[in-house]
Formats: C-alpha cells, structure tokens, sequence
C-alpha cells in the first residue's frame, strides 16, 4: 500500500504533466480560419448543429395545390380542374412525365403526352389540366405524378361517381358572415364549397377602396372553410368605424360556374 506521500508525488506528476500537453497545443494566429463548433449530440435528445449551417434548398417546382379533389360527380359526366407548376429556381426545369395512376377515370388533356419534355423557365409557370369522368358510383383515388430528371412532384386526387339526377340535389357553393361577439368586431367569413374552387375574397369600404384582401386566386377544397375578421386592415391596424363590404367570387372549374357574393359589414 502506497503512502500518502507517494500519492501525493504522483498526483503532482500528473498535474505537471498535464499542464506540459496543454502548452503544447499550436495557439491560433491571427488570419487562421475558424473552425465551426463540432455537432453535439445527447443521448435520447435533439442534435445541435452550428448557427452557419447551410439551410434547406427550396424544391425548384411549387404546385398551386397539395390536393385536387373533384368531390362529387353525375355518372359519365367529365369534369376538369386546373392547377399551376410555378418554377421558383434561377434555371430552366424540364418536365419529362405527366400521368395518374388511375387513367382509365382521369385524364390530362393538357399538357399531351406528345409534348413532353417541357422546359418551364424561371419564375414561369405551366398549367395543367386534370379531367375526372366516374364510370358508376364510387370513389375513385389515385395521384397525379409530376417528374422532372432530379425530383417529382406528387399529388393526391380523388373523386366520386353519384347519380345524374342527384347532382341538382347537391348543396351549394355558398358564401355567408357570421358576427361572433355582438359587442366587439369579431366576424367569421364562411365559405361552403362542393368541390374545389378558386376564391378571391376582400373587404371594400364605402368609397370602394380595397381594404382587405383575405384569398385572391387561391384554390380551397371541397367542405367549410372559415376565416376570422378583426375589423383590421392588412397591417393590424383598426379599421374607421362604417360600413364595409365582403365580396366573395367562387369559380367552379369542375360546374363552369362562377358566384358573387357581397355581404355587409358594420364596424361600430
């Protein structure tokens, strides 16, 4: 058994040492590039990566939707929805194959296969037509695939095949505000869609100046959509007390119809 001032001798040693390896180390000179803080990574938990890390590269192709739905359908009636490829990258793009899974239901009239590749330049876009004709009733689901020579873009649709005599029994598109709170300015703009429409939806004063602009151009799905009303303008900022009007357009794609609504609106 080692005494305790062996141990202490050793304890110093190594201190000694110790110290010797540190001095050792090559200091950094002035103009020597840094180098980044490694990745941290701690058991069962998050990854802490360096604040210069690069971020994530944007896909080059945007869709105008994530969804086509052409919700209800007579039997043997076709039907067709458009929607935009939007090229967001500083070089041209070529689509080299477009189609469904399902072509025996939907079809693409636009763009033909016979046009294929198609090169979409920068911050262009090229529309594309899907059609939907349910042979009886059902539903039908499939994805409309969108391929490039680097990546693809896939996009759920779906569909479904009723009757003939029951499509003037369907609910309509509608457009209606509800006040929320009687005392403050709180509304809630509706809307009841059938199918997927493009909306543009804004908010005029009496002079009809545009104050507020809610949708313009986008595409909603089949079902209720809700959006708040504060009674502020597109800067967060009160709006003058008065009277205002909503004004909602729905086009259709797959009925062809478009509706205007306009609702009032007081702000007290």
């Amino acid at each position: 058994m080692k005494s305790p001032v062996a141990i202490f001798l050793t304890s110093v040693v190594a201190l000694v040492m110790l110290s010797s390896l540190s001095l050792a180390q090559p200091r950094p000179k002035p103009g020597d590039a840094k180098v980044p803080p490694p990745v941290r990574q701690i058991p069962n938990g998050p990854t802490y990566v360096a604040i210069d890390a690069p971020k994530p590269t944007p896909p080059p192709l945007v869709s105008s939707v994530t969804e086509l739905k052409f919700g209800l359908q007579g039997i043997g009636v076709e039907s067709c929805l458009q929607i935009t490829i939007t090229n967001m990258s500083a070089v041209a793009q070529t689509l080299t194959n477009l189609f469904t899974d399902d072509e025996k239901r939907y079809s693409i009239p636009s763009p033909s296969h016979q046009m294929l590749p198609i090169s979409i330049q920068p911050r262009s876009i090229l529309t594309i037509s899907v059609c939907f004709k349910p042979e009886k009733i059902a539903e039908y689901q499939t994805r409309l695939v969108i391929k490039t020579p680097l990546d693809s873009i896939v996009i759920p649709t779906s569909g479904k095949g009723i009757k003939r005599e029951d499509v003037g029994k369907l609910p309509k598109n509608n457009f209606t505000v509800v006040r929320v709170n009687k005392k403050k300015n709180n509304w809630s703009l509706k809307l009841q869609l059938i199918s997927q429409c493009r909306i543009i939806m804004q908010l005029f004063d009496e002079l009809g100046n545009a104050r507020v602009t809610f949708w313009n151009g986008a595409f909603k799905n089949e079902g209720v959509t809700e959006t708040p009303f504060d009674g502020t303008d597109k800067e967060k900022k009160k709006l003058p007390a008065g009277k205002y009007y909503a004004r909602c357009q729905i086009d259709d794609a797959v009925r062809k119809t478009t509706l205007k609504f306009t609702k009032e609106i007081e702000i007290k």
